[in-house]
């Protein structure tokens, strides 16, 4: 399980949007040592259209390893989570425009 890590830790580094690399895609942004994100920058095209990538994904869906939700009859009671995840839309959206 550790070499699994270990390869899909090298897959992110090789991608990440500051590496100098003639194969580099710029798919993951680095936020510390280990933990990434998508390119907020990265947009895909969409029949003939360039979309931004975090205009398209669910970020409750693509949120921090770290944030957990849990629900019941439709309600969120995890405030704290709520409030990580809020901090993260606008992490994202600082990054997509500058």
């Amino acid at each position: 399980m550790q070499d699994l890590g270990a390869y899909i830790s090298s897959i992110l580094s090789k991608n990440e949007v500051e590496r100098d690399d003639r194969y580099n895609r710029k798919l993951f942004l680095r936020m510390r040592r280990g933990h990434y994100i998508i390119n907020p920058k990265l947009s895909v095209r969409v029949e003939g259209e360039w979309r931004k990538i975090y205009d398209l994904l669910s970020l409750d869906m693509v949120a921090y390893k770290h944030l957990q939700h849990y629900f019941f009859d439709g309600l969120r009671f995890n405030r704290r989570a709520d409030e990580q995840l809020q901090q993260f839309r606008d992490k994202v959206r600082v990054l997509a425009d500058g």
